[in-house]
């Protein structure tokens, strides 16, 4: 990055104009169990509207929850994410992050980025006892220049288990501890509601 001729290194300004749609039908926004969640966001960043760089970008973001047994408060969910920019010279904090407490938990958020990105959990959690559950989740991802490049031969994985306490049995609000693998990385999470 010091040495490296890396878009934006010197600084950069952005700005546009911003279209989002979004479809909620969730039960609860910090821990969902039924219903399903849609955003789909569309930014232009040009020169007009105030932008060093011109690009555009789209973000889509799709959830469903469900309880696969009538009688258990177990719920199984499901997550796929996108994250695609188009333009020519993008700056570098304005990439794709593949990682965090969010999307693909067995990485730290940064350490792959690029101009597009795609991933892919689901997680299982099992209500053991009143307050105390126990979640199991998985995930593919691919982050790259290009959306044609994203095939098999460069797909990171990411898995891992978590523990849950809940702090607010009213509102169903958790206290999440996560600990994710991906290709060569681990990390330990420490949270409040549930990753998505």
């Amino acid at each position: 990055f010091e040495k490296g001729d890396v878009i934006g290194r010197n600084g950069s300004v952005v700005s546009g104009l911003n279209v989002s749609y979004q479809f909620d039908t969730r039960d609860n926004v910090l821990t969902s169990s039924k219903g399903s969640f849609l955003q789909i966001e569309y930014s232009a960043h040009e020169s007009w509207t105030g932008s060093t760089h011109s690009f555009h970008r789209w973000q889509i973001d799709a959830r469903h929850f469900f309880k696969p047994f009538p009688n258990r408060q177990d719920v199984l969910a499901f997550q796929g994410y996108g994250f695609f920019n188009n333009g020519g010279k993008i700056p570098f904090n304005e990439l794709a992050l593949l990682g965090g407490d969010m999307i693909m938990r067995g990485y730290y958020v940064g350490s792959l980025r690029d101009k597009n990105l795609m991933a892919f959990q689901s997680e299982y959690r099992w209500q053991a006892l009143k307050r105390w559950g126990l979640v199991g989740f998985g995930g593919l991802g691919w982050v790259n220049e290009k959306v044609s490049d994203m095939g098999m031969k460069n797909i990171l994985p990411s898995y891992g288990a978590g523990l849950r306490f809940k702090i607010n049995r009213k509102e169903n609000v958790n206290v999440r501890v996560d600990y994710g693998f991906g290709n060569g990385q681990q990390n330990l999470y420490f949270f409040i509601a549930e990753a998505f």
